[in-house]
């Protein structure tokens, strides 16, 4: 059954939520999400542009994790580090940056989970993914000097599950920079999910039985 607990969160967001994280004279960052109306999907994104940000280094990275209950959460997180560049700066890799940018994407679809040893299946598949990109625009300003501009953007969609939270932080290091630290900067963002999909058991093959039950009534989601 339906977490009525959450569920009545998510009315409280009225489906939609919008975070201004942080922003400075240099970089600012965004993100927000949205709820479906049938409460099983949803949508979010992850924006940021930075004054002579250019964009060195990509990480991305999704995981999910099922309790012994079958409460499932996913959780997609990136990571974008990069270098400030004199906006008069001309280089092939600029150039690429300008006309291409750096793309990423990933994908995670659930057809079935194990709870307790046990094998269920969803209803319809879970299905989250992700696309993005890292890149510059370049061009001049109204005194006809030239500007540089990093922008980054992820967008999330969501089906057989909600977002419930985002989190985006952005880092500038100075010089001399701490130990590890190559780039000038980072900008960092997270989304958890919650899967709304119900699942059911795998009857075992050639179980008329649990086949015949089946048709009387659907085994839902335990607690």
């Amino acid at each position: 059954m339906k977490n009525s607990v959450l569920v009545g969160a998510v009315l409280a967001l009225f489906g939609l939520v919008t975070t201004e994280v942080q922003a400075d004279n240099n970089f600012s960052t965004h993100s927000s999400y949205r709820v479906g109306n049938d409460f099983n999907s949803g949508s979010g994104n992850f924006w940021a542009s930075g004054e002579d940000a250019v964009p060195m280094r990509v990480y991305t990275d999704m995981d999910y994790y099922t309790n012994w209950q079958g409460d499932t959460e996913i959780y997609i997180s990136m990571q974008i580090e990069g270098n400030f560049v004199d906006a008069g700066t001309d280089n092939p890799y600029l150039d690429y940056l300008e006309e291409h940018g750096l793309h990423f994407d990933g994908m995670l679809l659930l057809t079935e989970i194990v709870v307790d040893g046990d094998t269920w299946e969803y209803n319809n598949p879970v299905d989250v993914g992700f696309n993005g990109v890292a890149r510059i625009y370049r061009g001049t300003n109204d005194d006809n000097m030239p500007v540089l501009d990093g922008y980054f953007a992820n967008w999330v969609r969501a089906t057989g599950a909600i977002p419930v939270s985002t989190y985006m932080t952005y880092n500038r290091y100075l010089e001399p920079r701490p130990a590890g630290i190559e780039y000038d900067w980072s900008i960092y963002g997270s989304m958890r999910l919650i899967v709304t999909e119900e699942f059911r058991p795998i009857p075992s093959p050639g179980s008329a039985a649990l086949l015949g039950l089946g048709s009387l009534f659907c085994l839902r989601r335990r607690r």
